[in-house]
């Protein structure tokens, strides 16, 4: 017998069920802390400004429309600034 898919109870985005932690442990980290987790490859944007031999935050204004990696990079820089204390 197979299943009707749109009779099918769902779970997720689709009921509006967000799911906000680690995924394979199930635990939950709080809203505050989202820049912690945020960064994959720490240094990854600076050694990409300091190969093209600019500065890290000249590099991703440039690149913050980019698609991909880098542009991610270069937004998440962008954002990160803002919250430097005293600047």
């Amino acid at each position: 017998m197979s299943r009707d898919h749109k009779s099918a109870p769902t779970m997720g985005h689709a009921q509006g069920h967000h799911f906000h932690g680690n995924k394979s442990t199930g635990k939950h980290h709080s809203n505050s802390k989202w820049m912690q987790h945020a960064v994959k490859h720490p240094g990854a944007l600076t050694r990409k400004a300091e190969h093209a031999g600019m500065g890290v935050q000249a590099y991703a204004h440039k690149h913050a429309h980019d698609k991909g990696t880098t542009g991610k990079q270069a937004r998440l820089a962008i954002t990160f600034s803002k919250f430097r204390k005293g600047k």
